[in-house]
């Protein structure tokens, strides 16, 4: 339940703390315009919105805080275009609702 906690143990038993983390799903309450789409277990955020940028900085930054030393991101790609690469041949992208920034391609917002 301590996360601060948990990495110090971690770091005291020989290993770097590590943390894996799904940024773009959540189950929080935020702002409509954050929103991609709906999933099954919470929304998915829209990385072409800065303020979703900056929660997830905050985020990571939180977790940084706490000690953890290495964070690996996960889903990202599928959240994204809801689909896994080895999916998506000529169609990068499966979903039908845009980014909220069209004035980006999808390699920039991934990027």
């Amino acid at each position: 339940p301590e996360m601060d906690r948990l990495a110090h143990e971690m770091k005291d038993a020989g290993v770097k703390p590590g943390i894996w983390f799904r940024p773009l799903l959540t189950s929080e309450t935020v702002p409509d315009e954050w929103l991609r789409y709906s999933a099954n277990n919470g929304y998915v955020l829209d990385p072409s919105v800065p303020d979703v940028l900056n929660d997830i900085a905050e985020s990571v930054a939180r977790m940084v805080s706490w000690g953890f030393e290495l964070i690996k991101h996960d889903f990202s790609t599928f959240d994204m275009l809801g689909q896994w690469g080895f999916q998506m041949k000529s169609k990068t992208n499966a979903l039908p609702q845009p980014f909220h920034d069209r004035s980006r391609t999808t390699a920039e917002i991934i990027l």
